[in-house]
């Protein structure tokens, strides 16, 4: 093809394929980069609500502690009494 054409015209079609391949290559990325993005996205609000769980549970047991705690100084002044 370049002996056909002159040396300018061949490398403005150069530089269009080049550019051409450039804006491909590029929206491609961009798609993979939102695909990313958006998984991303999802993965964190599942850790957020599996932290929100393990904090909410984390609570609860501390306040099963307390009792448990209470309950057996309760038991012990009991037994010292008796």
């Amino acid at each position: 093809m370049r002996r056909y054409l002159p040396q300018e015209e061949y490398r403005l079609l150069k530089n269009r394929k080049s550019a051409r391949l450039c804006r491909i290559k590029r929206k491609q990325e961009r798609t993979t980069l939102q695909t990313s993005f958006v998984d991303y996205a999802q993965k964190n609000e599942e850790l957020k609500k599996a932290l929100d769980s393990e904090v909410q549970q984390r609570k609860e047991l501390q306040l099963h502690y307390q009792s448990l705690r209470q309950e057996l100084n309760h038991v012990k002044t009991m037994v010292q009494q008796a």
